[in-house]
């Protein structure tokens, strides 16, 4: 199986502005972990019809897409102990 890691990146403006009541976090790495190990992800923090969310914004590579236009697939790790509440939102990009 062929994979590839996305990194996170910055809140892009059109969501900062969609949603200003939301605050910008920035998580690093647990207490022990290095930052090699473990970076910083710039996170989102409000309220969806009333629930707590934190959002972060992942925008894949070129190479990224063609596997995805090629019928792959995207995989959600969640490095927990149990499997929480997520989504998964296509946004279009307004600034291209």
């Amino acid at each position: 199986m062929t994979y590839s890691n996305m990194t996170p990146g910055p809140i892009p403006d059109q969501i900062v502005q969609d949603n200003p009541d939301w605050r910008a976090l920035h998580i690093g790495p647990p207490p022990g972990v290095s930052d090699e190990d473990c970076g910083t992800v710039e996170a989102f923090y409000g309220l969806v019809d009333g629930m707590p969310c934190l959002a972060d914004f992942w925008r894949p590579t070129p190479e990224q897409l063609a596997i995805l236009n090629a019928g792959g697939f995207l995989e959600l790790r969640q490095y927990t102990g149990r499997m929480v509440m997520h989504s998964l939102i296509v946004h279009a990009d307004r600034d291209t």
